[in-house]
């Protein structure tokens, strides 16, 4: 909400266009209908959610690598950097409630900062 009010005077600007909204972090998708609430509080009671998540879930599962003598996806949660506290907790306690296999990967996530480059 706080990144929304800032940009709000940007938004209001282009009110005569309907925002498209990039959902650009994996767990975005989960709360997809928070930016919707958000973004109609804001003025906005149309937006279009470009949301990268669920194509990139079916994708994995037609792939052959993963459905030929596998017992699913192993789920890994990689970091480029340690999350603060209040949103480790945050977002566990999202994907607890919705994937308790997700939450467990992302509790038992590792930090590689080589991975920012």
């Amino acid at each position: 909400q706080k990144a929304l009010e800032s940009a709000e005077s940007d938004l209001k600007f282009n009110s005569h266009q309907d925002p498209i909204v990039f959902l650009g972090c994996t767990h975005y998708s989960f709360r997809a209908a928070l930016f919707v609430e958000a973004f109609s509080d804001l003025g906005f009671p149309r937006v279009t959610l470009l949301d990268p998540v669920p194509a990139s879930a079916l994708s994995l599962a037609q792939d052959p690598f993963c459905s030929e003598g596998t017992d699913g996806i192993r789920i890994d949660f990689i970091s480029p950097y340690r999350l603060p506290d209040v949103e480790q907790k945050t977002i566990e306690t999202m994907l607890e409630q919705i994937s308790p296999i997700t939450a467990e990967a992302f509790r038992s996530g590792r930090v590689m900062p080589e991975l920012v480059d």
